[in-house]
């Protein structure tokens, strides 16, 4: 959705997914139908975030059509449930998609960036990332990474002229929550009988959990990044929340941001700081 609402503001849109030839053939192909239909300037790659040569491979293949001027890392599946019930491939599973696969994406495209002295990158969070719920810690906790390295990331690229801004989306009727039901039934076909039974309060509210959020449009997300790209240089915020209900996201980051302030004071790098602050 957000590469065709960039596609649809004039970018040269590459939207990349893993296996685009096999098992997400059809949406794949449903993509560059729509293209080709409506003639919008986009290209579907493949692109694994899971995997250092892919991730090469795929950045590589965009780059040949130009300068990278804007790059969203929105890769990510969530495994619902309690702490206890995932095993550790399951943690591992998100480990590698949420986080080291935004790091991949990241230290792949941003050479060129620094070179040119511009560019911006879009680190999509979630709500999940500064609140945390019962049922949903690990994806939380792959989260609350997300935010800090990717808010550290922003101030060490402050010298550079490039740009990163944290989307922080809350929940959506989207695939990703339509897989994160499918994830935590076969996380429950694994776990063992015992821990299902001591847990099955917490079953019963991760299940209703992963319904959906009544109001929420997931085009706003896509939209909001679209704006962001298209915002002056200089003028883009360091988060963006993106929510039917954005209050208690937008008062954390304010009373964060004025810690972050209050720390950086006097010290070399509050010029970072001013550079990125919100």
């Amino acid at each position: 959705m957000t590469a065709i609402e960039l596609a649809k503001s004039g970018f040269r849109t590459f939207a990349t997914m893993r296996e685009s030839e096999a098992r997400n053939r059809p949406a794949a192909d449903a993509l560059r139908d729509l293209a080709s239909n409506h003639q919008l300037p986009l290209t579907v790659i493949e692109l694994d975030v899971r995997t250092p040569e892919s991730v090469k491979q795929g950045v590589e293949a965009a780059a040949a059509a130009g300068h990278l001027a804007v790059v969203v890392n929105n890769a990510g599946i969530s495994i619902p449930g309690s702490i206890e019930l995932h095993t550790e491939e399951q943690v591992r599973a998100q480990l590698e998609t949420n986080l080291l696969g935004y790091h991949r994406v990241a230290r792949a495209v941003l050479p060129q960036m620094r070179e040119r002295q511009q560019g911006l990158i879009v680190q999509v969070s979630s709500g999940l990332g500064r609140i945390v719920f019962p049922t949903q810690g690990w994806y939380a906790a792959m989260k609350f990474a997300v935010e800090g390295m990717s808010e550290a990331l922003a101030y060490e690229l402050a010298p550079f002229g490039v740009e990163l801004t944290i989307v922080q989306p809350t929940q959506y009727p989207t695939q990703f929550l339509a897989n994160a039901r499918r994830y935590f039934a076969a996380m429950l076909s694994e776990a063992d009988d015992a821990r299902k039974r001591d847990y099955e309060a917490q079953i019963s509210l991760t299940q209703f959990g992963l319904q959906d959020e009544p109001g929420a449009d997931p085009r706003d997300v896509a939209l909001a990044i679209r704006e962001l790209a298209l915002m002056r240089v200089g003028t883009r915020p360091l988060r963006r929340v993106v929510s039917p209900n954005p209050e208690a996201l937008q008062g954390i980051n304010t009373d964060l941001g004025a810690v972050q302030d209050d720390v950086f004071n006097g010290t070399p790098f509050a010029e970072w700081r001013a550079a990125v602050t919100d």
